[in-house]
């Protein structure tokens, strides 16, 4: 730890922060992670250790490059490459504050350097999970390098699958956000957000509830063309087998062959979006009626935030275990606590007095 001299401090976290070091040795400039180990859980510490883990194991110059890990006497420390750019977040929000869309080319170029990171860690059975603006870091000359591999999954082979669900919401795929099996896949549904985000300069799915519809706003067209919008619903295919690799999104790119996807199989409303009207490889078609087949047989509604595992509101009343002599929970359904007083039920049952 004393080699390094910390020249600012790039952000602060609930037990750790990342700081802008100076190698007094090389006399090079790193960016230098740090979690406290008095503070942090041993969760948050694992992740550490696995995102160190993982960056050693990836050498591409679309990936952060990873120098070194050690214990000091109250912290963790991962010591990787420093991008002088910003995060492609901030890249974003500029251009949002300015009203200016980013030019066609540059989205291009920032899709090829991304899926080169992407084939790299793919390669290598790993899915990144978290795969969002924010961990996309840009250099001077506009060069584009994944990092934060934090919740980074290593797969023992490219036919594993993975269950367990994590990352940020607005660029989850539908398998992930069920629940199901998934592969790498979802960092491709992610990737598919991105771009759309990069051209609306706005979410792709800013309700929960549309990434299981499948429905997204369309792009300018007269700006970006239909290339960009084949790539996007390519990409944004709710059966993930439809969905390309990195490395043919690098040749379809090169090639200038982006495939046109059908889109008998979507319906438009009022308000410019679109969807498909059933889930390829999930349901059935069910041509016979005009309701059927939009959803899946097997289809799930999203739970909303307030009712997910994040937060589990108390419950009213405290029901007793249930038993001879007592009311079964039934009668009552779980009530939050949020509900204002004119607008619960009362605590138990109205009393009735015995009749003799």
């Amino acid at each position: 730890m004393d080699k390094y001299s910390i020249i600012q401090s790039l952000g602060h976290g609930a037990f750790g922060a990342a700081y802008k070091v100076l190698n007094k040795n090389d006399n090079q400039v790193y960016v230098m992670k740090k979690i406290s180990v008095e503070m942090a859980s041993r969760e948050d510490i694992s992740k550490m250790e696995n995102e160190a883990k993982i960056l050693s194991s990836v050498n591409s110059e679309y990936v952060v490059k990873y120098y070194e890990s050690f214990y000091s006497e109250h912290s963790f420390n991962i010591v990787m490459e420093f991008c002088d750019g910003s995060d492609l977040k901030k890249y974003i929000k500029e251009h949002k504050s300015q009203k200016k869309l980013i030019e066609k080319e540059k989205i291009f170029d920032f899709i090829l350097d991304i899926c080169e990171g992407l084939r790299e860690i793919h390669s290598k059975n790993l899915i990144h999970r978290d795969l969002k603006p924010d961990n996309l870091f840009l250099t001077k000359d506009s060069k584009v390098k994944i990092g934060d591999f934090g919740i980074a999954k290593q797969l023992n082979n490219p036919e594993e699958y993975a269950k367990t669900c994590f990352g940020s919401l607005l660029y989850m795929a539908p398998e992930m956000a069920r629940n199901y099996q998934y592969n790498n896949k979802i960092d491709i549904w992610s990737l598919g957000c991105i771009i759309h985000e990069l051209c609306t300069l706005d979410y792709c799915f800013p309700n929960q509830y549309f990434i299981f519809t499948g429905e997204y706003k369309r792009i300018n067209q007269d700006e970006y063309g239909e290339d960009l919008q084949n790539l996007i619903d390519l990409l944004l295919s709710q059966d993930y087998h439809q969905r390309p690799s990195a490395e043919e999104i690098i040749n379809f790119i090169k090639n200038k062959n982006i495939p046109k996807v059908n889109r008998s199989n979507f319906h438009h409303n009022s308000q410019g979006r679109m969807g498909r009207s059933y889930h390829p490889g999930m349901a059935r078609h069910h041509s016979h009626h005009k309701n059927m087949g939009r959803f899946p047989l097997n289809f799930q509604p999203p739970v909303h935030r307030m009712f997910s595992l994040e937060f589990q509101p108390p419950m009213h009343p405290p029901f007793p275990q249930h038993g001879p002599g007592r009311f079964p929970p039934s009668m009552f359904p779980p009530e939050p606590m949020f509900l204002p007083p004119m607008h619960r039920r009362p605590p138990f049952p109205p009393f009735v007095p015995p009749f003799y």
